[in-house]
Parts: structure tokens; sequence; C-alpha cells
């Protein structure tokens, strides 16, 4: 499926190599955009700072997180830390199978001219 994208005109895919967490997937894409927009990283190493950030974040930090520096809606906030508190551990995505799921397709890395080539083709 994500030949498609790239087929049909798409600079780059960010895409699940297996089914996951629909909580761990929202939080990790959340980071993923967070990341870019506040630091010149390529698409890989903004993504690898988000999973990283993802497997060692705990519930606390991660509300916190969505509050003060996301400035999220109270609601959601509040509805994220009743879901978490109720069934997720403190760390509640260490593990791989919350995190480790992503692929980049044409990966290109941000300048200040705007979106340049790289030579990395396919990123995991």
């Amino acid at each position: 499926m994500p030949s498609a994208f790239l087929y049909a005109g798409t600079v780059t895919v960010i895409s699940s190599l297996w089914s996951v967490d629909d909580l761990a997937t929202a939080f990790l894409m959340m980071r993923f955009y967070w990341t870019i927009d506040l630091e010149t990283l390529s698409m890989l190493e903004a993504l690898q700072s988000a999973q990283t950030w993802l497997r060692t974040v705990s519930r606390k930090d991660l509300i916190r997180w969505l509050r003060e520096d996301l400035k999220a809606p109270k609601e959601l906030w509040q509805n994220c830390d009743t879901r978490l508190r109720r069934s997720y551990p403190d760390l509640p995505f260490s593990g791989l199978h919350s995190w480790g799921h992503f692929a980049i397709l044409g990966c290109k890395r941000r300048s200040v001219g705007g979106l340049n080539p790289s030579p990395v083709k396919v990123c995991l």
C-alpha cells in the first residue's frame, strides 16, 4: 500500500508494519509532528526521537506534555489520563510493539529553503 502513494507522487510515506494499539500510534505521531515542527531534523531522526520518547515516557509525563506543551483541551488530556490509568502500566508504551511499528519511505531532510532529497529510500 505505501508504494501506491509514492507512485502517485507523495514525497514521503510513514507506514505501520503491523497492527498496533491506537493510543500508542496517536501519541507517537503527535510527538513525531511536534518534533518536526520544533527542530531541524530529518523525518527519520524525528521518528527515532518520537520512538525513544514514547518508550521511555511515564503516564504522568505524557499527560504533562499533552497539557503543558501541546496545550491540549482539558477534556482530551483528562480522557487520556483516565484511559492510561485504567488500562496501562506506569511506562505505558515501553514495549517494542508500541513504538517499533513504523517505517518511512521516501525520506526527505528539512532545510531552511524547504525539503531537500535525502539519499535514504527506506528508513526503518
